[in-house]
């Protein structure tokens, strides 16, 4: 009687199964460059999800189902400047020891790198506070005329705009309204 061997369960991941998981991967990857990143196993996606934190910056790793790709965001001081797939986990992990241990510029990376790409919200924040939230401001009100579900907001945008401390502000709607942070 012949024994069958088990199916894999992550059959476009042999490498994540030879670790055991998507964080044991992507540490062996990040002693193999030197670098001092650590990932931790997702207590969303075990073993097929991970994120790492390192200062200011962090990021959040899972894989595709379909075919064999990595996702990657990253994150500076809470905003999500970059999120990627890449099928290579050692070209992720070269990106992410350069963005979060190395601080470097993202957009000397973004230039390293051709296929990854900020996105213009990414670049607005680089440009410094006033231009990330001067941005936000017009999207809103670009956002706002153009659906219809959301334009008796318009009002409520424009006056708090033209409000010297409120204008000032992160503008961003949430259930209906407008809401402003720090």
């Amino acid at each position: 009687m012949e024994i069958q061997k088990p199916q894999s369960q992550l059959p476009l991941y042999p490498d994540i199964e030879a670790h055991g998981s998507l964080d044991l991967l992507f540490n062996s990857l990040f002693l193999e460059i030197k670098s001092p990143l650590h990932c931790e196993d997702s207590p969303l996606f075990k073993h097929v999800g991970g994120y790492i934190n390192y200062g200011h910056r962090k990021s959040q790793l899972s894989i595709a189902s379909k075919k064999r790709s990595f996702h990657f965001d990253f994150w500076q001081e809470g905003v999500c400047l970059a999120s990627f797939w890449c099928p290579s986990p050692q070209t992720v992990a070269q990106i992410l020891h350069q963005l979060l241990s190395l601080n470097r510029n993202p957009l000397e990376v973004e230039a390293e790198f051709p296929w990854f790409e900020l996105d213009a919200k990414a670049k607005s924040f680089l440009d410094g506070p006033h231009t990330y939230t001067e941005r936000q401001w017009q999207y809103l009100d670009d956002y706002l005329r153009e659906h219809e579900f959301l334009q008796q907001l318009h009002p409520v945008l424009v006056l708090a705009r033209a409000h010297p401390q409120l204008g000032m502000l992160y503008p961003f709607t949430s259930m209906y309204s407008l809401q402003l942070s720090l």
